[in-house]
């Protein structure tokens, strides 16, 4: 089972652990957070490529990083 898609990328978890929602949507920390200059070029490849990020909670807020 996959998470509500964020445009058309599918998310790497598909409920909130806290309260079961999937109404989820990815961080965009090229945009809202650390921005690409803040990365390395590993760091940046691994983003782009989907391996680290922060998926929030539509529902209850909950942000939640995965890595991996």
């Amino acid at each position: 089972m996959t998470a509500h898609k964020e445009n058309t990328e599918t998310l790497p978890i598909s409920h909130c652990p806290f309260c079961g929602s999937a109404d989820l949507k990815k961080f965009d920390e090229l945009k809202d957070g650390i921005g690409a200059e803040e990365m390395t070029e590993k760091e940046l490849a691994d983003y782009k490529a989907g391996k680290w990020g922060t998926v929030i909670c539509k529902k209850c807020g909950l942000s939640i990083d995965y890595n991996g």
